[in-house]
């Protein structure tokens, strides 16, 4: 999960799976909207849902996994076997 937090405890952005990119980008576009000063002198907060798509190259998932120790990986294939088996019902 990645959360961005904005002041006062207010989350404004949260994800399943992310990149530093999208982050970056919600960032950009956040600040940019605080300080829109619209025609009619006002400015409010929505929230919006996406569903964005990404390669899946299982094999270097897993190296960089790796990186946060060999438990990470055999957690994340235990978690990926009950996901298979819950999904095959």
């Amino acid at each position: 999960m990645s959360w961005v937090i904005a002041r006062g405890g207010t989350i404004v952005y949260k994800s399943d799976w992310t990149s530093a990119r999208n982050i970056a980008a919600f960032l950009d576009r956040f600040e940019k909207g605080r300080r829109h000063r619209p025609t009619s002198g006002t400015v409010g907060p929505y929230v919006t849902e996406q569903v964005e798509y990404r390669d899946i190259d299982r094999p270097a998932f897993y190296r960089l996994l790796l990186r946060n120790g060999p438990r990470a990986l055999t957690e994340f294939q235990r978690a990926e076997e009950i996901w298979r088996l819950r999904d095959e019902g």
